[in-house]
């Protein structure tokens, strides 16, 4: 469980990582940093669906488009034989329906499937642009993490040097806490530093060149 949090951390800088390389779109929106106006410019140009339109057009996603989302989700797995609970803090719950002999990997596929077009990016959007509403990069993250625990990494570094670095597969630091930046600078996993120098050294022995 632990370690899925920390994936569920991974992938989230993998996604910010990705919008903050995006050329900025030509049109500025008041109260939305860039970074989210880019991020959904680009969801937007790349066959979104009605949903995702009718939510994103105005470039805020409210409590009540999530609920939607949801529901467009439960509603998406309910057909293909799973029924899923959304709780208040986000998370869900899922099992086969009754008469079903879905396995717990079929259950997982239709969760997966039915995420495109309703919670992926919709859910995605809700909970990071409260987090970062300014729209800080991972550099900024990172800088701010290694900086605060005295770690010399991003010393005499611009933003793109820095992330240069932390991609590098070179970059192996033997600080657990320095690993714990790197994966989840904020600290809001629960995961601890010795549990992210372990998910380091086994995404380094299992071949995976860096985080990114």
């Amino acid at each position: 469980m632990r370690k899925k949090r920390l994936m569920t951390a991974l992938a989230s800088a993998t996604l910010i990582l990705g919008t903050a390389g995006c050329a900025p779109g030509p049109d500025a929106v008041d109260g939305v940093a860039q970074m989210w106006v880019d991020h959904i410019d680009q969801v937007l140009g790349d066959d979104p669906s009605e949903l995702e339109q009718q939510i994103l057009a105005n470039y805020e996603i409210t409590d009540q488009d999530l609920s939607e989302a949801q529901e467009a989700h439960r509603r998406c797995t309910y057909e293909r034989g799973v029924v899923t609970e959304w709780g208040a803090d986000g998370s869900r719950t899922q099992w086969a329906a009754p008469g079903s002999e879905l396995a717990i990997e079929d259950v997982w596929e239709v969760d997966e499937y039915c995420e495109h077009g309703t919670t992926s990016q919709i859910g995605f959007l809700h909970r990071m642009m409260r987090a970062n509403p300014d729209g800080a990069t991972p550099a900024d993250f990172w800088r701010s993490c290694f900086e605060e625990h005295g770690l010399p990494y991003a010393a005499g570094l611009t933003d793109e040097q820095l992330s240069v670095l932390v991609h590098s597969p070179d970059f192996q630091p033997q600080d657990p806490q320095a690993a714990l930046c790197l994966f989840d600078p904020e600290g809001t996993s629960g995961v601890t530093p010795e549990e992210a120098m372990e998910w380091l050294r086994d995404m380094h022995a299992g071949g995976l060149a860096s985080i990114g």
